[in-house]
């Protein structure tokens, strides 16, 4: 959550609180055209005035203070519409922070080590625990093309074994995987993790087998 906060207030904000305004979450402005015109134009037709404006995250209220402040700003003359009095109702009654407001059991969250990859925006495996009789899908999705590499690590950092190796092309790739070694003779049991390396960086997931 803390990571998507800086992308809303330290990437797309001017940090401007008297006349907030925002740019597109990959840090572009108007004059750029990042993701294609001809999508673009059937939306917006043959302006770009708009198409990498952004805005507040205002599903992040409950977390943070100055998203609150600027939020507010829309009922600066209004704090009497069914909106702001729903606000202060449902989201003031509680300070901002990361406290669990739901969740009154223990909740496990599986510890994900944020690996940096400037080519691959997707990396995953479906679903996580791969199932006793049958497969998971180990995807990912690369900006560039490259020598892609997949392989099995223990949790503590050491390789086990190598899933795939190959060269890959720009968009999805995936394969299905059972967790058994390489030669199929025998299957992995417990937690580990997924590495995909390419060019050079590489991105983990976790799993359970």
């Amino acid at each position: 959550m803390q990571r998507i906060l800086n992308t809303n207030l330290k990437v797309m904000w001017n940090r401007d609180k008297k006349n907030p305004v925002f740019i597109n979450s990959n840090g572009l402005g108007v004059e750029h055209d990042t993701t294609g015109v001809a999508h673009w134009r059937s939306v917006y037709g043959h302006s770009n005035d708009f198409k990498n404006q952004g805005q507040l995250w205002t599903s992040l209220l409950d977390f943070d203070q100055t998203v609150r402040d600027l939020y507010e700003l829309r009922f600066k003359n209004d704090e009497d519409s069914p909106r702001y009095q729903a606000y202060k109702k449902r989201v003031l009654v509680n300070p901002p922070g990361f406290d669990r407001k739901h969740s009154k059991n223990r909740v496990d969250v599986p510890e994900v080590n944020f690996t940096e990859s400037k080519d691959l925006n997707l990396a995953a495996v479906l679903p996580r625990t791969i199932p006793a009789e049958g497969q998971s899908i180990i995807i990912c999705n690369s900006w560039n093309p490259g020598k892609l590499m997949i392989d099995l690590y223990t949790t503590s950092g050491k390789k086990v074994a190598n899933i795939y190796q190959g060269d890959i092309g720009v968009g999805l790739f995936m394969i299905k995987w059972d967790g058994k070694n390489p030669e199929g003779e025998k299957r992995y049991s417990g937690n580990y993790k997924i590495r995909w390396t390419i060019n050079d960086g590489y991105r983990e997931f976790p799993v359970v087998i």
